[in-house]
């Protein structure tokens, strides 16, 4: 099997591994670009590109990924979460190169994708958000939020996931989540988003 970073978006998309966690993978990954560029797009070539707005890198963000880099003379581990460094910059020498995108895949791990755009498909997101959790007994066990357009790099919302863990679901607490998240996030002003 190729390396997921090496996989064409359409076979992320049509993974029975990821549907079983995440059954709207399927519809959900339509509004990523259209049909022929899924085709040919890698998946690690949509993460090195480092678009704020990136679908895939809020849906990795979302999974707590963490990505092998390869050179000549060494091999190295690096979370996606301190991957993106600034605006379209990542933390990736002249030599190396993205090789493999790891995660966990829970038994009871379940997957939201959000993207809002000004076209339902083959559109660019305006902003897009995923998350990741595990609930047990209607409590928090596991929980990672990322968001994309919302400040310069596609965005892990450290201190909203922390607050969420190991806390039992109520609409206060959402509350609560929803104004933490909003210190997180930094928008950028840009035209495109005012169409």
């Amino acid at each position: 099997m190729q390396p997921l970073c090496n996989a064409r978006i359409e076979t992320l998309r049509l993974s029975e591994h990821l549907q079983a966690f995440y059954p709207q993978i399927v519809d959900d990954f339509k509004l990523i670009c259209s049909a022929p560029i899924r085709q040919q797009a890698s998946i690690g070539g949509n993460l090195v590109n480092a678009s704020p707005i990136g679908d895939l890198s809020v849906f990795f963000l979302a999974l707590n990924a963490e990505l092998t880099l390869n050179s000549p003379s060494k091999k190295r581990k690096i979370s996606l979460r301190n991957f993106f460094k600034s605006y379209k910059q990542v933390d990736i020498q002249i030599d190396e190169w993205l090789d493999e995108i790891h995660f966990q895949c829970p038994e009871a791990l379940r997957i939201s994708f959000e993207k809002v755009c000004k076209r339902t498909h083959l559109d660019i997101a305006s902003v897009n958000s995923a998350m990741s959790l595990v609930l047990h007994e209607n409590q928090f066990k596991q929980i990672h939020i990322a968001v994309g357009g919302v400040a310069a790099i596609p965005l892990y919302l450290h201190k909203t996931s922390a607050f969420l863990r190991d806390k039992k679901i109520s609409l206060s607490l959402l509350q609560q989540a929803l104004d933490l998240a909003q210190t997180e996030i930094y928008p950028l002003s840009i035209i495109r988003h005012s169409w």
